[in-house]
């Protein structure tokens, strides 16, 4: 397999124009193709091979203007399908699940079916679904949580039927996410402008837990494994802070409400300014994160000492001011899947970016970049490969 796969990576065609010169999914594809019209394949071996290789996988951004469809393959970002936002409420987030695309706005949340937004039922009726911020949901799909402008926390389910609505928070809900527990099995985070961290229980609908992390000073980047628990937080500072959470329906039970965080790891040499977006890998052994001076970074979680940076974005601008900041950002690939690790992020000023990192080789492989002409960029998503079809069509 190995083999194959090296020779895939230095097979060309030659070509007249440099225009003419074949995308490397394409030149894949012919060369896999002769192989099996020369005998030195056969068509099992050629379709696993082909299984692996081709990912069919695409990001999905949004902006208060609109959603936009991207794919990774070859040597470039290539946008798919714009969707403009037609309607008066400005779009805030995205999230993909295996029920289909779900995007919030100032005006509710809604499926995406064809290109087209989808009402649901309570969409209009329900005022929790009013100035949306930011949404989450399990990686089942069957729960989705939102957080917005009213200090609400949200838990719908799969249909967008109301199941629970917290009140905890004095000021905007900017972040949720979901974790596994054990007391109980299902968990929600959610912070914000306040400043504090709010610890649910999903299944039965109550707080287990809250603190007041930063002293009323709004929390910038939030992110919580959904596997492991692991928390990352940053706020005000150019520092990341790792945790985990100790704090479960036992500690409630003997009267503790206060949420306890166990700190794992400070990460200090990733970024100068406030990060402002992070992501964590499914086995929990890496952060991705993204900052206000246009770097990316990716740590690893056991030794934060082993991290590497790109600085390949950063655009030299007069005044800090009018620097693109990095709103969102997630993992299209990494170990054991796969060898390397394939952070994208969107920025403020329209951008996405794709950056391929190999801890292996302690090497960084190489970048894409594409702008676009939708705004500001709020969220993104990945979208398997087998959702991408009932998206568009």
């Amino acid at each position: 397999m190995q083999e194959i796969i090296d020779t895939v990576n230095r097979y060309t065609l030659r070509s007249a124009a440099f225009r003419d010169k074949p995308t490397p999914g394409f030149a894949t594809r012919q060369f896999l193709c002769s192989l099996l019209l020369n005998r030195q394949l056969d068509s099992i071996r050629l379709s696993s091979i082909a299984h692996y290789m081709f990912s069919t996988e695409a990001l999905i951004v949004v902006s208060r203007d609109g959603i936009q469809t991207i794919s990774c393959e070859g040597d470039a970002l290539w946008p798919i399908c714009t969707i403009p936002n037609k309607s008066t409420s400005e779009i805030s987030g995205v999230a993909v699940t295996p029920e289909g695309t779900l995007v919030c706005s100032s005006n509710g949340i809604r499926y995406i079916e064809g290109g087209n937004p989808r009402v649901t039922e309570d969409h209009v009726s329900s005022s929790y679904a009013q100035n949306v911020l930011c949404i989450s949901c399990t990686p089942d799909g069957k729960y989705i949580a939102t957080g917005g402008g009213t200090a609400t926390v949200s838990v719908w389910t799969s249909d967008l039927k109301p199941l629970h609505h917290f009140a905890g928070h004095t000021d905007w809900v900017r972040s949720v996410k979901f974790a596994r527990g054990r007391s109980p099995a299902l968990q929600l985070f959610s912070t914000g402008d306040d400043g504090v961290i709010c610890q649910w229980d999903v299944l039965a609908g109550s707080l287990i837990s809250r603190v007041d992390y930063s002293l009323g000073e709004s929390i910038q980047l939030f992110e919580v494994s959904y596997y492991s628990g692991l928390i990352a937080i940053s706020s005000g500072t150019s520092l990341i802070a790792l945790y985990c959470p100790r704090s479960d329906n036992t500690t409630r039970a003997v009267g503790e409400d206060v949420l306890r965080l166990q700190q794992m790891a400070l990460i200090s040499g990733a970024h100068y300014y406030t990060p402002t977006a992070g992501k964590f890998t499914d086995d929990s052994q890496w952060l991705a994160s993204a900052s206000e001076d246009e770097t990316i970074a990716l740590t690893y979680v056991l030794n934060p000492q082993t991290c590497f940076v790109c600085k390949e974005f950063v655009t030299r601008r007069r005044c800090f001011s009018f620097m693109s900041i990095f709103n969102s950002i997630c993992i299209l690939a990494a170990p054991p899947v796969s060898s390397v690790i394939v952070i994208a992020a969107c920025s403020s000023d329209g951008t996405v970016v794709q950056w391929v990192v190999d801890p292996r080789t302690s090497r960084t492989s190489y970048t894409k970049k594409l702008q676009l002409h939708l705004g500001s960029f709020l969220g993104m998503d990945l979208i398997p490969g087998d959702g991408l079809n009932s998206l568009l069509w």
